[in-house]
Order: structure tokens, then sequence, then C-alpha cells
């Protein structure tokens, strides 16, 4: 979830929140992570919805089954 708060000279900042804590998520190393959520992904696109959503890196990390690599968060920490 992405939320926008206005500072006082009317500039919007966004906060993006974590999927799976609902906390705030900081612009830091990986953070924030977004991940892309595309229902009947085997149908034609004129079925599917899709919907991004956010996270923090080691959220997703952890809650990825080990059969389920997550790549790019390998990357990351190597850089």
């Amino acid at each position: 979830m992405t939320t926008t708060a206005s500072d006082d000279s009317g500039i919007s900042e966004y906060k993006t929140h974590c999927l799976f804590c609902g906390e705030a998520i900081e612009p830091l190393g990986a953070d924030p992570c977004g991940v892309v959520l595309v229902t009947q992904w085997d149908q034609p696109t004129d079925k599917q919805h899709a919907q991004q959503l956010f996270c923090h890196a080691e959220r997703i990390r952890t809650a990825a089954s080990s059969k389920t690599p997550i790549h790019v968060l390998d990357r990351e920490q190597s850089g």
C-alpha cells in the first residue's frame, strides 16, 4: 500500500507500506521491493488483473519457500 502526505511546502511524499507487516518501508538497500500479483495467470490477458504490492526485502526472503530462491535479492547483497 502507498499513502501520500503533503508537508507545508505542498510537496507530496509517498510512503510505501509492507504487504507482510504493514510498516512503512524506508528506501535503504534493496527496499522497497515491489511484487506484482497477477490473477488468472493461465488465462488470456483480457481475463487477468494485476496489482503491484510492496514489501521489505527481508520479509519476502523469509516468507518465500526454500524451494523458491529470490535471485534478485542475492544479487543486491553481493553488490
